[in-house]
């Protein structure tokens, strides 16, 4: 049996929101493992900040948990700053720990 693929989205901005997103839909459960990683664990709407600065709208409203838009049971997310990117080996040293992907 072979083990399965494991895949690291670095960023909780709009696109790797957005290509998390898209790999929970397309993928079965257990048939990747997929780790989102942000340094925060909320996802920024970049569109709203300028409503924050003349009142029209609260920070509440700009920035939104990233546990409420993925599906924690496909997806897992893991909150740390990364600190090399070693594509030959296949790692992502963060400050915390090191991550491997296929």
């Amino acid at each position: 049996m072979r083990a399965m693929p494991r895949v690291v989205v670095l960023g909780g901005g709009y696109s790797g929101v957005a290509t998390a997103k898209k790999l929970q839909k397309e993928l079965h459960f257990n048939e990747a493992y997929i780790t989102l990683l942000n340094c925060h664990d909320y996802h920024y709407f970049t569109t709203h900040p300028h409503m924050n600065g003349i009142g029209t709208d609260s920070i509440e409203h700009t920035r939104v948990a990233i546990s409420e838009l993925i599906d924690e049971f496909k997806i897992d997310l893991i909150t740390s700053n990364v600190r090399e990117i070693r594509l030959f080996d296949k790692k992502v040293v963060l400050q915390d720990g090191i991550l491997s992907y296929d």
